[in-house]
């Protein structure tokens, strides 16, 4: 019998990862951030990739503000806290922690449900 043991970047306990991956903002976050594999993202292109998918049909530049407010003030600290990733505030970048997302994470936040 195999015990799949979590990466570095999770580790939190498994309610707290729960909670951190269960607002489709983070989720979506996640994925971008996830998407640029060992390269830090700029807050401001994650804002506007979180916006995008978040608002069909595109997303005003008052909507990827309003993204980005609430990545920096609420998302990614949710996000770090949980040990997923790391955001640099001064920087304004973030990056995966850790070895990368931890296989069971990132099934935790892959989109459901696509309409066609």
């Amino acid at each position: 019998m195999t015990t799949n043991t979590p990466s570095d970047s999770a580790t939190a306990p498994p309610e707290e990862l729960f909670g951190a991956v269960a607002s489709e903002p983070r989720q979506v976050a996640l994925r971008a951030i996830a998407a640029t594999e060992d390269r830090p993202i700029e807050l401001e292109h994650l804002a506007e990739r979180v916006a995008g998918e978040l608002h069909v049909g595109g997303a005003t530049m008052t909507e990827a503000e309003r993204v980005r407010i609430a990545l920096h003030h609420n998302h990614l600290p949710k996000l770090e806290e949980s040990g997923l990733i790391r955001y640099d505030e001064d920087g304004k970048t973030v990056d995966v922690a850790g070895n990368g997302l931890d296989r069971r994470v990132l099934e935790l936040i892959e989109p459901t449900g696509m309409a066609d």
